[in-house]
C-alpha cells in the first residue's frame, strides 16, 4: 500500500514539474515577439540631429591689429608687382561691395593709406594724388592735402592703380587687393585677406 502511494505521488509531482515546463515554453516565445515592439517605437520618436548653431569668435585677449593685415595684403602684392617694370602706383580707397563700387568708410580710407605706406617700404613708388599744388594756410592750421578738384594737379604721374572691395562676411570683413594697369585695365597683382570683427571693433564699418 505503501509503494502504491508512493507511486502515485511520483506519479503527480512529475506531472506538475511537466505543466511548469509547459508554461515556460509558451511564455518564452511571448516574450521574444514583443521585445523589438519598444525598439521601434523609440527609433520611430527619436529626433533628428539639428545642425551646430553658427557664431562669432571673439578672445578676451588679442594683440592683432589692422596693420598686421595691410602688411600681409602688401607683401603678397609685392611678389606680383615685382615683375612689373618699375610701376607708379596710386592708391585710392576700398569700397563695399555693391551695384554702385562709390561708397567707402573709415576702413576703406584706413586701407588705402595703409597700403600706400606699406608699398613705399617695400620700394615701390606711390603716388599721393591728394596732396595740393600749394599748402592752404588758414586760421584752423596749415593743410597740404585735399579733396577738392580744382586744387589737385590734374596730371596723376601714375600708371597703376591700387585698389579693392570689402565684403562683409559672417566671421569679418573679406578684403579683395588689386593693382590694375591704368592704361590697358591689365590686372598686375592681386591679394585677398579677411579680418575679424574683433580687430575692427575701434573702426567704423
Amino acid at each position: 500500500m505503501k509503494q502504491l502511494s508512493l507511486g502515485v505521488v511520483a506519479l503527480l509531482l512529475s506531472g506538475c514539474l511537466t505543466t511548469v515546463n509547459i508554461d515556460n515554453q509558451h511564455t518564452a516565445p511571448q516574450v521574444m515577439n514583443n521585445a523589438p515592439a519598444p525598439m521601434l517605437n523609440q527609433q520611430l520618436v527619436e529626433p533628428e540631429a539639428e545642425p551646430p548653431a553658427q557664431y562669432t569668435f571673439t578672445p578676451r585677449k588679442h594683440h592683432k591689429q589692422l596693420n598686421d593685415y595691410i602688411e600681409q595684403l602688401a607683401l603678397t602684392l609685392s611678389d606680383s608687382i615685382a615683375a612689373s617694370n618699375d610701376p607708379t602706383i596710386a592708391v585710392t580707397s576700398f569700397v563695399e561691395l555693391n551695384q554702385s563700387l562709390q561708397h567707402t568708410n573709415q576702413l576703406g580710407n584706413q586701407l588705402s593709406e595703409g597700403l600706400m605706406s606699406a608699398l613705399q617700404r617695400f620700394g615701390f613708388i606711390t603716388v599721393d594724388f591728394k596732396v595740393m599744388n600749394d599748402i592752404k594756410i588758414t586760421d584752423r592750421g596749415d593743410f597740404g592735402f585735399s579733396r577738392q578738384l580744382s586744387e589737385l594737379n590734374h596730371d596723376l604721374h601714375a600708371d597703376h592703380v591700387l585698389s579693392g572691395s570689402l565684403i562683409y562676411r559672417q566671421q569679418g570683413v573679406e578684403i579683395q587687393a588689386r593693382v590694375v594697369n591704368l592704361k590697358s585695365k591689365a590686372l598686375a597683382a592681386s591679394a585677398r585677406t579677411v579680418v575679424p570683427y574683433y580687430v575692427l571693433q575701434d573702426i567704423a564699418l
